[in-house]
């Protein structure tokens, strides 16, 4: 029975017990017949994208309803969320900085706008419709794991790219074990089982060692100056950027300008969710970005995390525990955790840092992917 109720109650968080916060089912590689000309278009990305075309060809789309009378499943409203956000990075980001728009057309931003209030994200790429939902099995009679998926979408058509969104979706299946433990523990702690939260401490310092695990096997396939040229503009918003000092205007939604972060590894709900059960502080701009980074997260796996933090501390109780069990095994997690940490800025050193000496782009050249600088994002 204790089963059953964990599984319903994740479940109402969007959160599969065999997934986590990745759809347990393939996602959808296409819309129905009645977008074929948008899905065509998505077909061509890249290639639009070498030719510098994109822009010219989305001003050709017909204009089509995004609505519940055209979406009519979670699957295909998430599909239309990879569509409009990779046509809306692209087109903003074609012809690099020395060619942004100011304004984002009706056609792309009205559309953008109803599929992302929908799912209860800002109106920008963000990192659930590049990797969470934007995937595919190679063998289907094959596990899923990082060897056997696919990104269906890229921006340059490379093998780097893809493999960069899928270390991340696999990042997410590892933590599927940590986000039942964080479930069960909230439990364990109000109900006093100090043996039962030593366990599930254990289970998240499990899945923080194979994320760390897996973060390690990004240089396989995504070469850093693949990435730091060709990808990494492609996640930048028009938040924290020289080159958007005003923001920029969405046509049909807003007529005054917005902006917003681009996508980012800290829109991980996951990582975030470890962050917050097992009480990680942080302090200065780096605590404001963590916490704005929850905006850009699905709407019901945001109120997962506000469920988890409106607990009591975990640290206190350990504290007050004053069982050297638990003392360590939370000790052992937290350690686990910050070796992850350094690691991931390992990894942005590597893929950003190093980069910049042969970059071009000075307002890009130290700021990660979201468009912040690294250490305010990582530090």
């Amino acid at each position: 029975m204790a089963a059953i109720e964990t599984r319903s109650t994740l479940l109402s968080f969007d959160i599969s017990e065999e997934t986590g916060f990745i759809p347990q089912r393939p996602p959808l590689s296409s819309l129905p017949p009645y977008f074929r000309e948008w899905e065509g278009l998505v077909d061509q990305l890249s290639e639009k994208l070498q030719r510098k075309e994109l822009r010219q060809a989305v001003h050709r789309l017909p204009e089509v309803g995004f609505s519940s009378e055209t979406l009519h499943s979670d699957e295909e409203w998430q599909r239309a969320l990879v569509v409009l956000s990779m046509l809306f990075q692209g087109y903003m980001w074609q012809d690099g900085e020395a060619g942004l728009p100011s304004k984002m057309p009706a056609l792309l931003s009205v559309p953008f706008h109803r599929v992302t209030e929908k799912i209860g994200v800002p109106l920008v790429g963000v990192y659930t419709a590049s990797a969470l939902y934007n995937w595919h099995m190679l063998d289907p009679d094959k596990p899923m794991e990082l060897d056997n998926i696919h990104a269906n979408v890229t921006y340059t058509g490379t093998e780097d790219e893809s493999w960069f969104y899928m270390v991340a979706v696999q990042v997410e299946l590892e933590a599927v074990p940590a986000l039942k433990a964080i479930w069960n523990g909230v439990s364990a702690k109000k109900e006093g089982d100090t043996a039962a939260l030593v366990g599930h401490l254990a289970v998240i310092e499990s899945a923080i060692t194979a994320i760390h695990r897996t973060l390690r096997r990004m240089s396989e396939r995504c070469n850093p100056k693949v990435f730091f040229v060709d990808i990494r503009p492609y996640f930048s918003g028009t938040k924290g950027l020289n080159v958007f000092p005003d923001g920029m205007i969405y046509e049909g939604v807003d007529s005054k300008p917005r902006k917003y972060y681009g996508s980012s590894a800290g829109q991980s709900s996951a990582i975030r969710a470890i962050d917050v059960f097992i009480g990680v502080e942080h302090t200065g701009p780096n605590a404001e970005f963590i916490i704005a980074m929850e905006d850009y997260m699905p709407r019901k796996h945001r109120q997962f995390l506000r469920h988890v933090a409106e607990q009591p501390p975990l640290r206190q109780y350990v504290v007050e525990s004053q069982n050297n069990d638990l003392i360590q095994q939370f000790n052992a997690t937290v350690e686990a955790f910050v070796r992850y940490r350094s690691y991931h800025i390992t990894v942005v050193t590597r893929y950003i840092v190093n980069q910049r000496a042969h970059s071009v782009n000075a307002s890009l050249d130290m700021k990660g992917t979201g468009g912040t600088h690294f250490m305010k994002t990582y530090g």
